[in-house]
């Protein structure tokens, strides 16, 4: 769970092509953190363009960005052990195809760009922890949203005493439950970027 549940604003203009492989997108939210990702089943890559009003507010392309190189990091670590003959680029380009990215978005981090994904078993398979701890964030500050004060007491006491209090003290799910009701649902996340009317109707 992040330290805040406060929305983060803020991100830094991104750069680079499909056409520019050595090009590295980079954001950053204001506070130091890199904006984070979601697994495949919560966080599809949406079937259309829609953008937000504001450049500073992520949308679907940004959200794309990031659970592409999610999706193609948890591939990459699926695969038998390789030799020397192992080629990169086409298993990229592949994996990109098979996931539909659109060609004028390009990931926000490439394999060979992001080299400690290797470096030990606290990267490996785990870019998707970046988004989806920003599901986390935006699903409980929603709980604040709901009952229209982002100073409710009651709201605060139940995340003191069930997430930053609690720590690893019980299994993380029960404690979120605790907490909210109910597992994290994407939506907050979806709306916060303006993709809940392209990705459907909200969770149940």
């Amino acid at each position: 769970m992040p330290a805040s549940v406060a929305p983060s604003v803020g991100q830094r203009p991104r750069h680079g092509s499909k056409g520019a492989p050595n090009s590295v997108c980079c954001e950053d939210r204001g506070n130091g953190t890199p904006s984070r990702l979601g697994p495949q089943s919560l966080l599809p890559v949406p079937d259309r363009r829609q953008g937000t009003s504001d450049y500073n507010s992520p949308g679907e392309g940004d959200t794309e960005e990031y659970v592409a190189s999610a999706l193609v990091d948890l591939e990459l670590h699926l695969q038998p052990a390789t030799d020397a003959t192992f080629d990169i680029g086409p298993f990229e380009e592949a994996a990109l195809a098979r996931i539909g990215m659109p060609a004028e978005i390009v990931m926000r981090h490439r394999p060979v760009h992001f080299q400690h994904i290797f470096a030990g078993s606290g990267y490996a398979a785990a870019y998707y922890s970046y988004m989806w701890s920003e599901v986390l964030d935006a699903d409980a500050f929603a709980a604040f949203e709901e009952v229209g004060d982002v100073f409710d007491p009651a709201a605060a006491k139940k995340l003191h005493d069930h997430v930053y209090a609690a720590g690893g003290s019980r299994d993380p799910a029960e404690l979120y439950t605790a907490f909210r009701g109910r597992l994290p649902t994407p939506d907050g996340l979806l709306k916060r970027r303006g993709l809940s009317e392209a990705v459907g109707q909200p969770s149940e």
